[in-house]
């Protein structure tokens, strides 16, 4: 993972095959997102994102699915 702090933001990047991520598995699944590119202001705590593997962030989309489709059929 790459900071690269830039003059109006910064700019996080993600390694080859690798997801940039604030989510933690205490967290509800319905809250997860990733990206490969991360624009945050100046301000923003970067020690809050983290980097996982192309499986773990297929692991985390598989469950969220999961949970929305039974968020669904309780409908």
């Amino acid at each position: 993972m790459k900071i690269n702090t830039k003059k109006y933001f910064i700019e996080i990047i993600a390694d080859d095959d690798h997801y940039i991520t604030t989510y933690k598995d205490t967290e509800d699944i319905k809250n997860y997102s990733s990206s490969k590119i991360a624009n945050c202001p100046l301000t923003t705590d970067t020690s809050v994102y983290r980097e996982i593997t192309a499986e773990e962030d297929a692991t985390y989309n598989w469950l969220k699915e999961l949970e929305s489709e039974k968020e669904n059929d309780n409908s």
